[in-house]
């Protein structure tokens, strides 16, 4: 996550911009936050969600637990499936773990890797998710952002068939438009959240139907959790950890401001005029209300007080300026349920045992 702050005011609107949490979430009911997402949606796919399918390779089982996969326990797994998507140029590769002892109800859990600057395989960090909910029956689809991880630098071609010029950095994959006019203003977002949709998608036509789906993610990983279950209402569960903080949170000394998939103005920007005119397509605490909106959803959102990395700090001065304004909305709206819980127990950037066993497990055990 990047530490410094972009100062170009055409993608970061200018941080910090307006820091009235009051004045950030323009729905009090249930069509108005609806119409906002769909809005949100539309943004990114000008025809709405899509029903895209990923390409699967069955029975990957032994060379994935042996590179991508390695640590992951054996016994826990019946077989491994690779699915891969293209996107605007830009590969995209998942892994669906299918438990050994599946569940009577179809379930899917999203474990999202974010960035895995480490290396190309899922640290240890991620285990024990991965190992909860396949011993609860869940199958478990592994993801990185693009061009991070496994994905490394792999790309096809633009819809005008040329080849993205990508570089490192993400903020190039948001400005893909700049380079293929054909396409709309957010469809930068689309390497992002596709391949999420894409894998949704294979499981619900797998199973036949519904399938209850949890996503649990870190640092871009959680950016990732934070937008797709604002957008994709069969995500019932969630847990972005370390992904996010509102626009006018970024530039103090406890918050990472984040690549352009974070700040990008014309999508987030909070100067909302006291009528409630003006402002981005959805601000981070509507795609945050949106999280956990909708009958039989819900969002929990975790920080780390001592995250040496992105998105920490004192709460008094970071998560309580917006905690209660997400949460009541989110309850006013009569579906759903929002809540953040602070993570003290550790000083690293992970999904800490604490939020397995404390946050995520008894929530998913109701389920």
């Amino acid at each position: 996550m990047t530490q410094t702050p972009h100062t170009d005011p055409s993608d970061s609107a200018g941080l910090p911009t307006n820091d009235d949490p009051t004045r950030q979430i323009r729905f009090t009911r249930a069509a108005e936050a609806s119409a906002r997402r769909e809005m949100l949606i539309r943004f990114i796919w000008p025809d709405g969600l899509p029903d895209c399918q990923p390409t699967v390779t069955r029975n990957v089982d032994e060379a994935a637990l042996q590179q991508h996969l390695e640590g992951i326990d054996a016994s826990l797994v019946k077989r491994i499936d690779r699915l891969e998507l293209d996107v605007l140029g830009i590969r995209s590769l998942a892994y669906l773990i299918h438990p050994a002892t599946r569940s009577d109800t179809p379930r899917l859990a999203m474990v999202h890797a974010g960035h895995a600057q480490q290396g190309n395989f899922i640290k240890r960090d991620y285990h024990d998710s991965i190992h909860l909910f396949l011993r609860l029956g869940f199958s478990v689809a592994m993801m990185h952002m693009p061009q991070r991880g496994w994905h490394g630098d792999a790309t096809a071609e633009l819809p005008n068939g040329k080849k993205p010029n990508l570089g490192s950095a993400h903020d190039a994959i948001v400005n893909l438009p700049n380079q293929d006019s054909s396409l709309a203003q957010g469809a930068g977002f689309r390497p992002f959240l596709e391949p999420v949709i894409a894998c949704i998608n294979h499981c619900s036509t797998i199973n036949g139907g519904d399938t209850e789906v949890v996503m649990i993610g870190l640092s871009g990983g959680g950016w990732t959790t934070h937008m797709a279950a604002a957008m994709d209402k069969r995500i019932r569960l969630s847990f972005p950890v370390a992904g996010s903080y509102p626009l006018y949170l970024r530039n103090r000394d406890w918050g990472s401001v984040g690549d352009l998939e974070q700040i990008f103005g014309p999508l987030y920007d909070e100067n909302i005029a006291s009528d409630g005119s003006g402002g981005g397509v959805a601000t981070w605490l509507e795609v945050y209300a949106l999280g956990g909106f909708g009958q039989g959803r819900h969002q929990v959102m975790v920080t780390s007080q001592h995250d040496r990395c992105c998105f920490r700090g004192d709460p008094e001065n970071t998560v309580d300026t917006f905690r209660k304004v997400v949460g009541d909305c989110v309850k006013l709206l009569g579906q759903g349920k929002w809540e953040h819980k602070l993570d003290t127990t550790h000083q690293g950037h992970m999904i800490s045992p604490w939020t397995i066993n404390d946050v995520v497990a008894p929530i998913v055990h109701d389920l």
